[in-house]
């Protein structure tokens, strides 16, 4: 409701909380001196309240309130109390008219009627036969209301009248427009007015009544759901844009509150329809998670970065620094190394703050949430997003430091690090913190397994992502005993000899890969197990298995001479050879 005077307001919102008697007599006497108010005369603050209330304030206010304001909040002080009782119309001592029938005894549109409210016409909400609450008029206010404004309902008849052949342009003219422009029935009468020199209530208020007269060949014929699902998702993504309410509400013909309303409900569909994945752990469902997770455990991984420093073999590898690299890759090496214990913690934070968020996601319907619970599922997965983000970058080295050992001569350096920022993602959301592992040594690990495969598997065109933890794992063995640099030398080994793998012919290659166990999730076979596969002999099979590894130590042994040319630790190609002969 519209207030002239904040004090008519903050009345109104006190006299809701009286007794039912109370507000029923409260009502009464708010009629009453409705009936009383002159529009030209001042009134004195402490005189309303008492009149309402039956209150006399033992100091005077001082505040006076003019006749206009008064016939213009009064009506809604009574309408906004009578709301607040069940005032049956069936049980009222006089006759109780609705809008429609008031419209109709004075020849006037709805429009017209709001306006007569706001000069004094008290309606009031009364709950008729069939249970709907709506507004009545009770038939002696309406005659006194006539009786002190004959004239200008005179005028308003005079002017509301329309003739039968402007009518009926009007109607032609309007389906002419609904046709061409499918605008609205608001946007059509305004245009329709501009162009007849009529009111916009009036020129609607004509084609209302010919689609009620004639429902087969309505203009606008009455749908239940006037906005489509693209309507709304439009509106959301328009409101997202910056368009005002104010401004979709025109362009579709509704309210500002429906307006705001359908942008709530595609909001909360968009939450809805997150997909969140979290690590779960015990610790998350204690009762005091919330202070265990989010203060006590950070301070003791504060305490317990500053007393480990990193090991000597990770500090090497980590800290080199390659050259030739973009300047936004260079800013990754200047970033200062995460401490393990921080590490944990802030995967152990991550998964608690989405866990937090779905569990009150479960919770939310679209069609009865408040955006204190968006904005809180918003912000938890602001804050785990934030919190990825530093173990991202805390970690691009390393990726970039293993693309940099993959890279041959044909291959694009830039191209295997945006490979390698992909599985470093997913490994940040598959990576469970609670495991006995460094996410650096799982990070490795699953960056040698998708780089062997992508170059091993290139010919044949698969393309498998291999980030599963508990696979990695398996084969890590010891993994929180081993430090970095082995676990990448061993993995660059593995990596080199399924790329060299597919430069030997088809016998050959199945021979080694299947004799050594080559082939993810495959165990080795004996010869024993390949010849009777094969239909040779054992002896046939020793001689192929010799021959296959004498190209196959050639093949790598031309590889890391050309290597040491560009790796800036000169060591780590010769250490490969050695492997492989052995």
């Amino acid at each position: 409701m519209k207030w002239s005077d904040a004090k008519l307001d903050e009345l109104a919102r006190q006299l809701a909380y009286t007794p039912a008697n109370k507000r029923r007599e409260q009502l009464d006497a708010a009629l009453e001196l409705l009936g009383e108010i002159d529009s030209e005369e001042q009134y004195p603050w402490d005189y309303i309240l008492f009149k309402i209330t039956g209150y006399r304030a033992r100091v005077d206010s001082h505040t006076t309130l003019a006749g206009r304001v008064l016939l213009a909040d009064l009506p809604s002080l009574i309408e906004y109390i009578s709301s607040t009782i069940d005032i049956q119309a069936s049980e009222a001592k006089e006759p109780i008219l609705t809008l429609d029938q008031v419209t109709a005894e004075f020849g006037v549109s709805s429009k017209t009627i709001q306006r007569w409210r706001r000069q004094g016409l008290p309606a009031m909400r009364y709950v008729f036969a069939d249970g709907v609450r709506r507004v009545g008029f009770r038939q002696s206010q309406v005659s006194g209301f006539s009786q002190r404004h004959a004239k200008r309902l005179a005028d308003a008849a005079r002017y509301r009248q329309i003739p039968e052949k402007e009518k009926a342009r009007i109607i032609a003219r309007a389906r002419r427009m609904s046709s061409k422009c499918h605008c609205c029935l608001k946007l059509i009468s305004r245009r329709i007015a501009r162009r007849v020199g009529r009111s916009p209530e009036a020129i609607r208020e004509v084609i209302r009544r010919h689609d009620l007269e004639h429902p087969i060949h309505a203009i606008f014929p009455e749908s239940p759901a006037r906005l489509t699902e693209a309507d709304r998702q439009m509106i959301s993504e328009c409101f997202d844009r910056g368009i005002s309410v104010d401004c979709l509400a025109k362009r579709y013909c509704s309210d500002a509150q429906s307006i705001e309303q359908i942008v709530a409900q595609q909001r909360a569909h968009r939450v809805k329809a997150i997909s969140i994945k979290y690590v779960p752990n015990p610790l998350f469902e204690h009762a005091d998670a919330d202070k265990i997770i989010l203060e006590e455990l950070p301070a003791k991984a504060q305490a317990a970065a500053a007393d480990e420093p990193l090991e000597d073999g990770q500090q090497r590898y980590l800290l080199r620094r390659p050259g030739n690299l973009p300047p936004y890759l260079q800013d990754a090496f200047r970033q200062a190394i995460m401490p393990q214990p921080l590490v944990t913690d802030a995967f152990r934070r991550m998964n608690y703050l989405r866990f937090k968020a779905w569990r009150k996601q479960l919770d939310i319907d679209p069609a009865h949430c408040s955006n204190d619970d968006l904005e809180t599922i918003e912000s938890l997965l602001a804050q785990a997003d934030g919190i990825r983000n530093q173990l991202l970058q805390s970690h691009l080295r390393i990726v970039v430091l293993v693309a940099r050992k993959h890279c041959q001569s044909n291959e694009n350096l830039l191209e295997l690090i945006s490979d390698g920022n992909l599985w470093l993602m997913r490994a940040a959301d598959s990576f469970d913190f609670s495991r006995n592992v460094r996410f650096s040594t799982y990070l490795s690990y699953a960056l040698m397994k998708n780089y062997a495969h992508r170059f091993g598997q290139s010919a044949s065109g698969g393309n498998r992502l291999l980030i599963s933890q508990d696979d990695l794992l398996d084969q890590l063995g010891a993994p929180a005993e081993q430090s970095v640099p082995d676990a990448v030398d061993m993995l660059m080994l593995q990596g080199k000899l399924v790329d060299a793998l597919a430069q030997l012919p088809a016998r050959e290659r199945d021979l080694l890969a299947s004799h050594y166990g080559l082939q993810a999730g495959q165990a080795p076979e004996s010869l024993s197990q390949i010849a009777d596969r094969l239909g040779v002999t054992k002896a046939r099979v020793r001689q192929l298995e010799a021959k296959a590894l004498v190209k196959l130590r050639t093949i790598l042994q031309g590889r890391s001479s050309s290597a040491q040319a560009d790796d800036i630790d000169h060591s780590d190609a010769p250490v490969m050879a050695r492997k492989v002969n052995r």
